[in-house]
């Protein structure tokens, strides 16, 4: 196989308007993108930016998107959270309105 479309290996099509199939049909619309990733937590601007810039921008730049982002974070932390971290990281996630953050025990 060498990756050029043929018979056996059609080009990948993606539903745009007025493209039609073989059989005429039209070709379904993708009407919905979801990925994930994880990033370096040390390099989070950079990857952020990079992922703004050559995913988001194309997902927010078509007619009627609709796009949201969410970021999550895990942390395990081997030693603990200081009392200062605790109040730190909450009054934080608070100021950024957060809709879920807590520590947990385990």
């Amino acid at each position: 196989m060498t990756g050029e479309p043929d018979a056996e290996n059609p080009p990948v099509r993606f539903g745009g308007r007025g493209d039609r199939n073989n059989s005429g049909l039209p070709y379904p619309y993708l009407r919905r993108f979801h990925g994930a990733v994880k990033v370096d937590p040390l390099r989070l601007g950079r990857d952020a930016a990079r992922i703004a810039e050559e995913v988001v921008q194309h997902l927010t730049g078509l007619v009627g998107a609709n796009v949201e982002i969410t970021i999550e974070i895990h942390a395990d932390l081997a030693e603990g959270a200081s009392d200062k971290a605790v109040r730190d990281v909450t009054e934080n996630c608070r100021t950024l309105k957060f809709e879920n953050y807590g520590f947990e025990e385990q």
